[in-house]
């Protein structure tokens, strides 16, 4: 997670977590396989019940960032996952993450961002 805490401080996105308890790290392993669960239990409950709520009161903006929210969290999840099935196999991945709505890809920017489908140009890398 600390990557993807990186990433949104270089792009000036806020994080608080209030009142989330401190996690207790375990083994690098342990905390990937850990941090897809998460990630793919957020996509599954969370913001498709966020989604359901700004539908209900009719709130375009909220509907558009928690469907950003829930690609990116997919994104994160397949991130974690791949870390964990190549964890000790390769030397290092390079990260980007979109300006507009926090996607992650690796390697390579695509031309148009996949989840809000604004420009490539709006990838930055984290270092």
């Amino acid at each position: 997670r600390e990557i993807l805490f990186r990433a949104l401080r270089e792009i000036g996105c806020p994080f608080p977590l209030l009142g989330a308890p401190a996690a207790q790290p375990k083994t690098t392993r342990e905390n990937l396989a850990a941090s897809a669960a998460d990630e793919r239990e957020e996509c599954r409950v969370m913001y498709p019940d966020y989604f359901r709520q700004a539908r209900q009161e009719d709130v375009p903006a909220a509907m558009r960032t928690f469907r950003y929210a829930r690609e990116s969290e997919r994104a994160h999840a397949q991130l974690f996952q791949r870390a964990y099935n190549r964890f000790g196999k390769k030397p290092s991945t390079d990260y980007f993450v979109c300006r507009t709505c926090g996607m992650t890809v690796t390697d390579k920017v695509p031309a148009v961002c996949p989840t809000c489908r604004g420009s490539g140009l709006n990838y930055k890398q984290v270092e």
